[in-house]
């Protein structure tokens, strides 16, 4: 029905599973990863980009996270800025720290081209919060926008 809004998962683009630690790991016997011990998400999780569409006078997509264990499933508007193509973990090789690469395509209602991100996270270990123990909630961390040195930020012209 037109104007009606959606809910669960649609424009589902593109996922990525992040198993715990996925980063601590020797080659060679050296790390791989910077520390050998801890490198990643501190549980298994799963992130799920949303394309979204326009819908009235907004833009609807952002990240997901699903605890594997649990199922439990959390949406991360902190995460998203427009439409999202995909979300994918990158090492920090930091035991306490994670990092989360995002592109999306920006929103033409927002005058923003397309771009990458980053999340970088503080892991909490000690939380019982399935997002702060994995440095994925709104007080965890920051999102920092990539651009030239010129101050271009769409990637098509990038």
């Amino acid at each position: 029905e037109e104007g009606s809004a959606q809910c669960g998962l649609y424009g589902h683009c593109g996922s990525k599973i992040a198993l715990k630690h996925e980063y601590s790991y020797t080659v060679n016997g050296a790390p791989a990863y910077g520390a050998t011990v801890g490198v990643g998400f501190e549980d298994d999780v799963l992130l799920v980009s949303m394309e979204g569409h326009p819908i009235g006078d907004g833009v609807r997509g952002t990240i997901n996270a699903i605890n594997v264990r649990t199922g439990d499933w959390y949406p991360l508007p902190q995460l998203a800025t427009g439409t999202v193509e995909m979300a994918f973990t990158i090492s920090t090789g930091h035991p306490d720290w994670i990092a989360v690469g995002v592109q999306d395509y920006g929103s033409d209602l927002e005058g923003c081209g397309s771009g990458w991100n980053v999340w970088i996270g503080k892991k909490d270990k000690t939380a019982t919060h399935f997002l702060d123990r994995n440095g994925l909630g709104v007080n965890q961390g920051r999102l920092y926008r990539v651009v030239d040195p010129a101050g271009v930020t769409d990637m098509a012209t990038f």
